[in-house]
């Protein structure tokens, strides 16, 4: 059967890893401005009204660089409360256990009076045991949820993972996934509609099982 062992592990260190993410994402940004009665927008509104001359930008906390995202074009709305990046060849979040998280997106957006950070035209995230991708996801930083609507895909060397749809909830550190999930490691493989993985717990459960492939 799939082993838990390595499916802990491996969820284990995306979490932390995003976990990392969000507490740097949300924070640099907090001295730019403190906007007044912003309403919600869709992901492609908002015209760039400020273009910024320099295509890479760095996140500091206490003195340590926290974060760099290297884009083509980033720009800024007139307020300053909405900044994007398009055109990601070169995103870093790094950790202060000296584990570094890198992702390419299409673009990213950051709307500090929402404290979200959107993700979009294709997310590949890099992890030390194999590669996330998903073509879109948003990063809540207020309520510390992440969450993707579009089908997710984990490659690695043991194991690989499908989904329609995730979601994360770093402060109950739980991790949903939905709709037509699948496990496959060495020529073992799980399908079911969802699973719930309790970080807390090392434990996860399978919803809705439909096939079972097991090499003895």
């Amino acid at each position: 059967m799939i082993r838990t062992s390595y499916l802990n592990k491996l969820l284990s260190l995306g979490l932390v890893l995003l976990i990392w993410g969000l507490g740097y994402f949300g924070g640099w940004w907090d001295f730019i401005v403190s906007p007044k009665n912003i309403t919600d927008q869709p992901q492609s509104s908002a015209k760039p009204r400020m273009m910024i001359h320099k295509n890479t930008i760095s996140g500091w906390d206490n003195h340590q660089k926290a974060w760099q995202i290297k884009a083509e074009n980033i720009w800024q709305v007139a307020d300053g409360s909405i900044i994007y990046f398009e055109t990601i060849s070169e995103g870093v979040i790094f950790s202060v256990a000296g584990e570094r998280l890198h992702f390419t997106a299409g673009w990213v957006r950051w709307e500090k009076p929402h404290g979200r950070l959107y993700f979009g035209d294709g997310l590949t995230v890099s992890l030390r045991d194999g590669t996330l991708k998903t073509p879109e996801a948003i990063l809540d930083y207020r309520n510390q949820i992440i969450r993707s609507e579009k089908k997710i895909q984990f490659c690695g060397a043991e194991l690989s993972l499908s989904a329609q749809k995730m979601q994360a909830d770093i402060n109950k550190e739980e991790l949903v996934l939905e709709g037509d999930v699948e496990l496959e490691q060495q020529g073992d493989r799980i399908q079911a509609q969802g699973l719930f993985y309790d970080l807390k717990e090392k434990r996860y459960e399978l919803q809705n099982p439909k096939e079972m492939t097991i090499h003895l």
